[in-house]
């Protein structure tokens, strides 16, 4: 496979591609997801760091298409700083215009929200996890930040934008 025609995409999704922006890894992630285009072959890796509900850091990583990398590449910086509720609601087409994407592109768009999505509901899940330990150490009543963080998770999983990544398995 050659190099691919980069003709057909806007300026700002070719500055989106040579100069991606959070691009690598981020060492001990707060949250980790990655998200797939079975059809073309895009994979996406997020990971966060995550300080007082907002997103302090996130980096990427991808193979795929031009397209994929500047969809990943806007997503991080729409995303950065946002807490998390609101990034996890981040819709595709804020960042697939972010990106400059083409119409038949889109998916790119989606791809990255997905693993945006994916990275905040592991950040929770071990969240939930690490409290619990906790607290059946401890001997202690579930302590409140534990009941919100569990309450945040149901209303991210009842939102419709999550039904499309959940796997299968879990609905």
């Amino acid at each position: 496979m050659g190099k691919p025609d980069l003709s057909r995409y806007s300026v700002k999704l070719l500055d989106h591609y040579r100069h991606p922006r959070n691009a690598g890894p981020l060492a001990e992630a707060d949250g980790v997801g990655s998200a797939a285009q079975t059809g073309c072959g895009d994979l996406l890796v997020v990971r966060i760091r995550v300080r007082d509900e907002k997103i302090s850091q996130i980096r990427f990583e991808c193979t795929g298409c031009p397209a994929a990398v500047a969809a990943a590449s806007a997503m991080t910086e729409a995303a950065l700083g946002l807490g998390l509720d609101e990034a996890a609601e981040l819709p595709d087409t804020v960042v697939g215009e972010a990106a400059g994407l083409p119409q038949d592109e889109w998916h790119c768009a989606t791809l990255a929200c997905d693993a945006l999505h994916n990275a905040i509901m592991d950040h929770v899940t071990r969240e939930i996890d690490r409290l619990s330990r906790a607290t059946r150490r401890s001997g202690t009543k579930l302590p409140t930040k534990l009941l919100d963080i569990t309450s945040q998770c149901l209303t991210m999983l009842l939102k419709p934008n999550f039904s499309a990544w959940l796997p299968a398995a879990t609905l």
